[in-house]
């Protein structure tokens, strides 16, 4: 029990000692429980998500990563990060890799090697072993698990591992957005283009 709440509870007790039972410890409790709810509710507010997390970026510039709570298909993943004057993640080199792969378990808060760890990167394929990134980049970086040939049309990557798979981009996931601080012209690429 954190020690808060014990101090608080060693409170009430001294609190109902010295009162003796009477009409009052209901509502001695009740000041105790509001206390206490409020005491949360107050370092809730006080610290406020970061919808926006900084990474060491890319060459792309000053930027930060959105990571999505939703699950959705490759092509609503993609409008989202472009509407919020972004793309989807675009991976240059393994070191970046591994800096989105960590921060994305952290943000995912991954409970286990099975449950929501996969997340849509902007790497895709219009035809078989042809894949490019969502934005138009000189990047030829990979890291496609390497047992498993690419065989679907969207790539999403592991919070555990960091490695990619190919998936349906019908397939609903979550999604990890690059953000530009700075207005940018981006020619993004949509599968089918």
């Amino acid at each position: 029990m954190p020690r808060f709440l014990r101090r608080q509870r060693l409170n009430f007790r001294l609190l109902k000692a010295v009162a003796g039972p009477q009409k009052t410890d209901t509502s001695i409790e009740m000041f105790f429980v509001a206390s206490v709810l409020l005491g949360l509710f107050s370092l809730s507010v006080a610290i406020p998500p970061s919808p926006c997390i900084r990474l060491p970026t890319a060459p792309s510039g000053p930027s930060c990563y959105y990571f999505s709570k939703e699950k959705v298909d490759f092509d609503e993943a993609a409008d989202y990060c472009n509407s919020k004057n972004g793309n989807l993640a675009v991976i240059y080199n393994a070191e970046e890799n591994k800096i989105l792969q960590k921060a994305a378990a952290r943000a995912f808060a991954v409970p286990s090697y099975f449950q929501d760890t996969e997340f849509y990167i902007g790497f895709y394929s219009l035809h078989e072993w042809s894949w490019r990134w969502i934005i138009e980049t000189d990047s030829s970086y990979t890291n496609f698990y390497s047992s498993l040939r690419p065989d679907e049309n969207c790539a999403k990557m592991n919070a555990i591992t960091g490695n990619w798979l190919s998936v349906n981009c019908d397939t609903k996931l979550r999604f990890v957005c690059e953000i530009y601080e700075e207005p940018t012209a981006i020619t993004q690429r949509m599968p089918g283009s």
